[in-house]
């Protein structure tokens, strides 16, 4: 049993929920500017993608598996519980499965299926260890790209009306983005990783999140997304206590804080994205207390 969890858990869905929950903020300003029709493919296009980023997932680890293994973390490829090959030969599955799911729904979401595959690589080819590049792989991928695929979870136009809604949220991204590189800096440093706080400092990461935050506020003020204004509000104050603390707790919630206010908003709109959170969170919580005795994932 736990070796077919084994392979569940190597895509790392507690690191699915930002791609689900951008994906429904995109499906859900789709229909907040009138286009209503497609819904019923809304499961399916979440499914998809979950492959596709469960694919890009794996294949992350078995490019970093040596380094994992110093670092000591990400233990079932670093450790050996499943095979580089294996793990390298499901990543591939994974990732083929959704482009072709994705072009049976309409050409133009297997064409972005495609490119975020495409962005996914050249994340994981090093993009990941530059600060720039990595900012804006995050920012196009997890921000603009998967709010997309959420718009286009039916038969809604590709345009700028489209594109307009989405600014928002590749603020929002960059925002945690850049607090996660704070986290790691020690270990990015050691390792040989540019990342914006080995490069430009940790206390220039912390500003640019918060100036980040601001952005995402003023552009959903401009754009008319309420969604964003709320979320916005209740994120902010937890930036400035992190920019007053420079405490590693208060960072990692204000990242957390700025993703579940988005989240719960979407539960709200879609009750069974709640029990979707609720059942990934406990059956991880299960799963690496029973395979490697450690109480993840953690709310604080």
């Amino acid at each position: 049993m736990l070796r077919i969890l084994d392979r569940i858990f190597l895509i790392r869905p507690v690191l699915l929920g930002p791609a689900w929950t951008m994906v429904l903020v995109g499906r859900y300003r789709a229909s907040e500017c009138g286009f209503g029709e497609g819904a019923n493919e809304l499961g399916a296009v979440v499914a998809l993608f979950s492959l596709l980023m469960g694919g890009i997932y794996v294949l992350n680890q078995v490019q970093d598996v040596d380094v994992d293994r110093l670092n000591n973390k990400l233990f079932l490829l670093a450790n050996g519980w499943v095979s580089v090959k294996s793990a390298r030969v499901q990543g591939w599955i994974f990732l083929t499965l959704a482009v072709a799911g994705a072009f049976t729904f309409q050409w133009k979401l297997g064409v972005l299926f495609l490119v975020s595959m495409a962005l996914g690589m050249a994340y994981n080819a090093g993009w990941k260890g530059r600060p720039v590049s990595g900012l804006l792989a995050n920012m196009v991928g997890f921000g603009l790209l998967a709010f997309v695929v959420g718009w286009m979870a039916g038969t809604f136009p590709f345009g700028w009306k489209m594109l307009w809604c989405s600014i928002p949220y590749p603020f929002a991204i960059g925002a945690v983005y850049a607090n996660t590189t704070v986290l790691d800096v020690e270990g990015d440093r050691r390792i040989g990783k540019n990342t914006l706080s080995v490069r430009f400092g940790c206390d220039g990461a912390l500003w640019l999140g918060l100036a980040f935050v601001a952005c995402a506020g003023a552009a959903a003020w401009m754009v008319g997304d309420r969604i964003m204004l709320l979320a916005g509000g209740i994120a902010l104050p937890f930036f400035v206590w992190m920019m007053i603390s420079k405490d590693a707790r208060a960072i990692d919630r204000a990242s957390k804080v700025a993703m579940l206010a988005l989240s719960f908003r979407m539960a709200w709109a879609y009750p069974w994205y709640l029990a979707l959170m609720g059942g990934t969170f406990l059956g991880s919580r299960w799963y690496y207390r029973k395979r490697f005795g450690m109480r993840y994932p953690e709310l604080e």
